[in-house]
């Protein structure tokens, strides 16, 4: 992977989103929460799909979250998503783990995100 999971720059910019939006923060920040709530099913689809060999479920739950990330701004998070749904079934247990382990880090700058006075 080229960008550092340690710097949160690489992690979210938003600044696509918020333009896409008008510029208007608010509405940036109600498509942000929306992201955190729906998102977390869909890791927990690739992973169980990757578990169960399911390449179909492990694809679209890739998909799904890579236009969401791509959307939102956390366009390393999108990367290895597109690189999972490329090759469902080969991605291997470090590389799913690494994944999880972003997509941990990416809502953590979310909700420091959200936080963070207008």
């Amino acid at each position: 992977m080229a960008k550092s999971l340690e710097d949160p720059k690489n992690l979210l910019d938003p600044r696509d989103l918020i333009e896409n939006c008008g510029n208007k923060r608010e509405l940036a920040h109600r498509v942000l929460r929306a992201y955190l709530r729906v998102s977390p099913a869909l890791v927990s689809r690739i992973l169980t799909g990757a578990e169960a060999s399911d390449a179909d479920e492990v694809r679209i739950g890739a998909h799904t979250l890579r236009g969401s990330s791509a959307t939102i701004g956390a366009k390393a998070l999108a990367d290895l998503c597109k690189r999972i749904e490329s090759a469902p079934l080969a991605t291997s247990r470090e590389e799913l783990m690494l994944f999880n382990e972003h997509f941990d880090l990416t809502v953590g700058e979310i909700q420091r995100y959200l936080e963070e006075p207008a």
